[in-house]
């Protein structure tokens, strides 16, 4: 009896720690495995939104910007008015073809890198949500099968 208590003292405490450790290995792999396959999931649906939504939003915000900051007429009325115009008029025609221009240079830039970043963070909140609906909906059985 005395001996067992010993035993007991000494081996438990001992073996305790390993199996704690052994938890955490597990633990620590399972996390890894989830964690890889979520990265996974977030370069798919960044794919997807940078083959579908992406493009459609730009070819709609390009058709924008150029319906709102149109220069054809200017340009119309300066072949035209070849020999008609002033030199005033050749200069203000002109004037207001550039700064157009210019806007519309500027205002694609900045609003195309809003659009893209706003598209993204959009997929990938959706993307988070589907992931999580899905792994609850499993209960991380199924995505710790697929690996």
């Amino acid at each position: 009896p005395y001996c067992s208590i010993v035993v007991s003292l000494v081996v438990i405490p001992v073996s305790r720690p390993r199996i704690s450790e052994h938890t955490n290995e597990e633990e620590r792999a399972a996390d890894e495995i989830i964690k890889n396959q979520l990265e996974a999931h977030f370069e798919k649906v960044q794919r997807i939104s940078d083959t579908t939504t992406l493009p459609f939003a730009m070819h709609y915000l390009r058709s924008r910007i150029m319906e709102e900051l149109d220069i054809s007429h200017l340009t119309e009325r300066l072949l035209q008015g070849k020999g008609e115009l002033t030199p005033e008029d050749k200069y203000e025609t002109w004037e207001k073809i550039k700064i157009l221009s210019f806007t519309r240079t500027v205002s694609s830039m900045w609003a195309m890198t809003l659009l893209s970043l706003y598209v993204r963070v959009q997929v990938t909140i959706l993307g988070r949500h589907l992931y999580l609906d899905f792994a609850r909906g499993t209960d991380g059985a199924q995505l710790q099968v697929n690996s």
